[in-house]
């Protein structure tokens, strides 16, 4: 595939998603989603850009992977206890229920990459902050930013919980 979209980020929707194999033979995850365009930075609304493409998101599993894994599809709402619940047909096979994410309105990020000497698109969910790898907070560094910086006076009213990608005004960006 040649880079058609220009990196950023873009407002999508899982169209579908089922278990696939990679070439290496690692077991994965794959994600069909409709473009709905790149985001804007400035109003946050999806553009013209990439609008009604459809992209595939690739997530394999592996020891290196599975805590990712397990963080974006806690962020998709995923409640399944393994990823035979995915797909469709293996959730029949396997006797558990298949847990269906289509639907689901997320943000994607593109990004250049190539394959084999290629330059492509790569696609990933940007649902955890852009994909920044973190290092664990200190226990007692939080400790005293509490001390220090911790919320002084009431707190205000707790807000109802929203789907993921809805603002805080409810509304969803597209």
């Amino acid at each position: 595939m040649s880079v058609q979209c220009t990196p950023g980020r873009y407002a999508a929707t899982i169209t579908g998603h089922k278990l696939t194999t990679s070439k290496a033979g690692n077991l994965m995850i794959a994600f069909t989603c409709n473009v709905a365009g790149k985001v804007d930075p400035a109003s946050g609304e999806p553009g013209p850009e990439g609008a009604g493409m459809t992209r595939t998101v690739l997530r394999a599993i592996t020891d290196q992977t599975a805590d990712r894994v397990w963080k974006e599809l806690d962020a998709l709402g995923y409640p399944g206890d393994g990823f035979d619940s995915l797909d469709p047909e293996l959730a029949e096979k396997n006797g558990v229920p298949f847990h269906d994410l289509t639907g689901t309105e997320v943000f994607l990020r593109c990004a250049p990459d190539s394959y084999q000497g290629e330059p492509r698109e790569k696609w990933e969910f940007d649902l955890l902050g852009g994909g920044l790898n973190l290092d664990p907070a200190d226990a007692a560094k939080a400790r005293e930013a509490n001390a220090l910086y911790g919320r002084k006076g009431p707190k205000p009213a707790a807000a109802a919980a929203k789907p993921a990608g809805q603002r805080a005004n409810g509304t969803v960006p597209f």
